[in-house]
């Protein structure tokens, strides 16, 4: 990949332009890892997000090349911050978008005093939340495939050194 990723915030005005765009980005990076076209329904009806921004919450889209290539949604859950998606361009995966998206959301949670991230991971991408220094905290079922778990994972600014 040629050039930096540049990741920003969208605002209120920004994020229905780009709705069906990060959408699909979601769903391309989903379906790379292979899931059959039934799991692909189930996930695209239960899990896309629809409300991009909102008062406690908060949308990174990040560009490379002049191209959208990645999204994360993040709340504020009160007590800490809760990564509600973070997708990347499939062509776009080990090029430091992930990452990218990664220190941008850890920068909204600090802004709303949050030292603790946690979220739901696909099996998939439990290993980038792993090198994220993000631990795993235990499972929880699937709504989308029966007999499927998946990571609860937890990041704290205290982990670090």
């Amino acid at each position: 990949m040629k050039g930096p990723v540049i990741v920003r915030r969208l605002n209120g005005d920004d994020a229905p332009a780009l709705l069906d765009e990060l959408t699909a980005l979601v769903l391309r990076s989903k379906a790379s890892w292979g899931y059959d076209e039934e799991f692909m329904a189930r996930f695209a009806a239960t899990s896309v997000t629809r409300e991009l921004v909102g008062e406690r919450r908060a949308c990174l889209v990040a560009f490379a090349q002049d191209r959208l290539v990645g999204v994360a949604v993040v709340d504020d859950a009160g007590t800490h911050a809760w990564l509600e998606d973070l997708w990347v361009e499939p062509e776009f995966f080990a090029c430091g978008v992930g990452r990218a998206l990664w220190a941008g959301v850890l920068e909204v949670a600090r802004e709303w005093a949050r030292s603790c991230l946690e979220l739901e991971s696909d099996p998939n991408a439990e290993g980038f939340y792993l090198a994220m220094e993000a631990r795993r905290t235990g499972t929880r079922a699937s709504d989308v495939q029966r007999g499927r778990e998946l990571p609860l994972m937890r990041w704290e600014a205290s982990n670090r050194p």
